[in-house]
């Protein structure tokens, strides 16, 4: 069976690779980056498959539940309805922020994803940026800025979030959500939230 990683922003395909190949080197794996095009390369994937949504690839997969649904298993890691703080549905990031991060990424894209990296307390993956343009990366920052989820798309599903994320307000999100599962200690890194809710693929 094959697993389809949604991924998260400004993570590279070798980056993500390494992640799945320590943690599930039995499955085969493939990598659907958040870019413009995301949602017809997961439509060609067989239905029968798992998908790990992770971070702005689990908001992209919530605001399409027609699409999601057509597969057997769905796991969502650090999900949210709307990124923005401005909105209090989870995001802790301030609108400005994100105007500013889009106009750093304009200017030195590598420098803008190192800071992003520091802030949001990940492992550094700012170097791999492979199968990603600087202009997907402002695409992904576009939908941030402009897009939200509709309340109540995360309901009945697999999901997991990080008490410790400095990105997103698990409490807040685990009142909208009472199904998610929140982890101590975890934080919005991507092999912390495996390693945490010890997914099994």
């Amino acid at each position: 069976m094959e697993v389809a990683w949604i991924n998260g922003w400004g993570l590279g395909i070798d980056y993500l690779d390494k992640i799945t190949s320590e943690l599930y080197p039995n499955r085969k794996h493939r990598y659907v980056l958040p870019k413009m095009g995301w949602d017809a390369e997961l439509n060609e994937i067989s239905k029968n498959s798992t998908i790990v949504a992770y971070s702005l690839g689990a908001f992209l997969l919530l605001n399409q539940p027609s699409l999601y649904k057509q597969f057997d298993r769905v796991v969502f890691l650090a999900p949210f309805d709307d990124f923005k703080k401005e909105k209090e549905r989870g995001g802790k990031v301030y609108l400005s922020q994100l105007i500013y991060l889009r106009r750093w990424l304009q200017r030195d894209c590598l420098a803008a994803i190192r800071d992003f990296v520091i802030r949001a307390g990940l492992s550094d993956h700012s170097n791999d940026l492979s199968g990603l343009e600087g202009s997907d990366l402002i695409w992904g920052v576009d939908r941030l800025i402009n897009d939200s989820v509709t309340r109540g798309n995360l309901a009945k599903v697999e999901a997991w979030i990080g008490e410790n994320d400095r990105l997103l307000d698990a409490q807040k999100i685990s009142n909208i959500y009472p199904s998610i599962n929140v982890l101590k200690n975890v934080g919005h890194d991507l092999s912390e939230l495996l390693k945490g809710a010890k997914i099994e693929l």
